[in-house]
């Protein structure tokens, strides 16, 4: 029960600070977007995937692999961090090498380059900082990366307002990225090294090979993801032009911030509990799973109804007319949420149950559709083609990860419980549709409300009336989840 409590309390932290950090991003990247105009933005957008692409050989896997090893081998921490810093070290270097060596070979112009190089250096400095935060989360202290992450977005809102408010150009926004970056990963270390350990910076030759070794199906995994989420903004960006990719990545800043604030943060505090779990609780494992997995579905599905009914006003609210275009990218790309929200799931429970290797290959499949289906649908249909691609990624990745999965685990199918999420969500769409003419924020209100009554009533929720305490993300482990 106290690990119950455990996850609660780290789950509540974190969806509450992604929350609050990704309505700082948002509010930042509406500005900049709106400051910029879809050409300049696009060219900031195609910047910032390009580096995050190749930025996944900074971190090499080594943060997946350390969370379930410290987790459950605190003794060996000092030995594993030192390590792990001087390997990070090195591929910091040769990622800016290839950052550098690749942008040049593509023939971009000198502004493009420009942005690269500044974000290249915040992207790799931003891997420090994701290294201290997994340990923060293998230790279950996830207050301390709450604090380094909105730190992060506060400062960076900051520079952003002030960039608008005297009307700095692109490079002075590309160069506060480098700059928050750098600020947020000297807190962060500065909390670990003061509040658990003075690492003593002993390098293991032979240690730092089996860690290379260890992550090498977590970097796999981490490349495939990184390509098929980030390959259709460079694709744009190379086949149709930086307005397109603007056009592309307003909608899918959009939903990326929800990705991050809800699925992402579950499993981050559900991570370290099934690592534990699956060497201490067959039972305890299969539970968190399950309920985990019944969140999820009843929070992706109503989201997808309510932004593909809402998109028009979303774009319009935040972005203003020039976004237009938007629109039909953002009804697309939410249908892929249901898919996003389950695969986060079932990607981290492979992972967990070391079966790394069967994640890793169904994203490598789908890196490869995702990089087909771009090829063969941006140039008929452009940021739209984009969108039809990611979705169509994501529904085959979660066949894959679900067919691999169930070998191990059998996956129970809860009729009923789908069935009661559906038919909610299917009427809280027809509420907003009927309200559309209203405020955006008061039609969200009324579906919210809507949704979660109505679903109480019907007695779809787990645990009835117990539904709104703090325990009910993962409830009590001795109870049924309906």
């Amino acid at each position: 029960m106290e690990k119950v409590k455990i996850i609660v309390k780290n789950t509540f932290i974190l969806i509450t600070t992604k929350a609050l950090c990704n309505v700082l991003y948002f509010i930042t990247f509406i500005y900049i977007a709106r400051h910029l105009g879809s050409v300049d933005f696009g060219k900031l957008s195609f910047a910032l995937a390009f580096t995050l692409i190749l930025g996944v050989f900074c971190d090499f896997g080594i943060k997946t692999w350390m969370i379930r090893e410290v987790v459950r081998n605190k003794t060996q921490l000092d030995l594993y961090v030192s390590n792990i810093l001087f390997i990070k070290s090195l591929l910091a270097f040769g990622t800016f090498i290839l950052i550098s060596f690749i942008i040049h070979s593509l023939n971009y112009s000198k502004d493009v380059i420009t942005l690269v190089y500044f974000l290249g250096g915040a992207v790799i400095i931003n891997s420090f900082t994701q290294t201290g935060n997994f340990l923060f989360r293998a230790f279950e202290r996830m207050e301390f990366e709450a604090i380094v992450n909105l730190f992060g977005r506060a400062i960076f809102l900051i520079f952003t307002l002030i960039a608008v408010s005297m009307e700095l150009n692109i490079f002075y926004i590309s160069g506060s990225f480098l700059v928050t970056n750098l600020l947020a990963c000297s807190l962060c270390w500065f909390i670990f090294l003061s509040r658990f350990t003075l690492i003593p910076f002993t390098v293991n030759i032979d240690l730092s090979k089996k860690i290379i070794k260890a992550s090498f199906p977590f970097v796999l995994m981490e490349i495939f993801t990184e390509i098929y989420f980030r390959a259709d903004a460079v694709m744009l960006s190379l086949m149709k032009g930086d307005k397109y990719v603007g056009y592309y990545n307003t909608a899918y800043q959009f939903l990326e911030g929800i990705l991050k604030m809800l699925p992402l943060s579950l499993m981050g505090a559900l991570f370290p509990a099934l690592a534990y779990a699956f060497i201490s609780s067959e039972k305890e494992f299969k539970l968190l799973f399950t309920k985990g997995l019944r969140v999820l579905i009843m929070i992706g599905i109503p989201l997808t109804v309510g932004i593909y009914i809402l998109a028009d006003k979303f774009i319009f609210f935040f972005y203003g007319e020039e976004y237009v275009p938007s629109i039909f990218v953002l009804k697309v790309l939410s249908l892929a949420l249901p898919f996003i929200f389950i695969n986060s799931l079932l990607g981290t429970t492979l992972c967990t149950i070391n079966r790394q290797i069967l994640w890793t290959t169904a994203c490598g499949v789908g890196m490869v559709i995702n990089i087909l289906l771009n090829f063969i649908l941006i140039p008929l249909f452009a940021e739209r083609g984009a969108a039809i691609a990611t979705v169509v990624t994501e529904g085959t990745l979660f066949f894959l990860a679900l067919f691999f999965l169930y070998k191990f685990i059998p996956i129970p199918v809860e009729y009923a419980f789908l069935l009661k999420t559906g038919i909610t969500s299917a009427l809280m769409g027809l509420l907003i549709s009927i309200l559309k003419q209203f405020n955006l924020f008061v039609i969200i209100l009324a579906g919210m409300t809507f949704y979660f009554s109505f679903l109480f009533i019907i007695d779809g929720f787990p645990q009835g009336k117990k539904v709104l305490s703090k325990g009910y993300l993962l409830g009590k482990l001795k109870q049924p989840f309906l």
